[in-house]
């Protein structure tokens, strides 16, 4: 399990969990003879999953605003705003989904 600390339960510090994924990160590109990946921020990771779902999923833009718990879209914005008290759970699941399907894909964990 990668998003642990110990191996066992949930995240608890991201500041560890950084580490972790850099060292992995870094193992991996060493193996395949890969310079060292340029420094990044954990907010690189919503960032890259915002722009994918948009662009490679193909995920309504307000359903992936939902996802991150953002609600500056269309959808939400003016009147809309004010009457459209919708979750998009359904729509939000199928969405994470997908993103893990994805990244299954990028990463081989078959």
């Amino acid at each position: 399990m990668l998003f642990t600390n110990t191996g066992d339960t949930p995240v608890s510090g991201f500041g560890k969990i950084k580490k972790r994924v850099d060292d992995w990160i870094s193992e991996k590109r060493e193996k395949a003879n890969l310079p060292p990946m340029p420094s990044w921020v954990l907010d690189d990771l919503c960032r890259t999953m915002v722009t994918m779902m948009n662009e490679k999923l193909k995920v309504a833009p307000h359903v992936v605003e939902a996802c991150v718990n953002h609600a500056s879209g269309a959808a939400k914005m003016g009147v809309a705003g004010v009457y459209n008290k919708a979750l998009y759970l359904d729509e939000r699941k199928d969405a994470l989904n997908n993103w893990t399907q994805h990244i299954q894909k990028i990463c081989e964990f078959n």
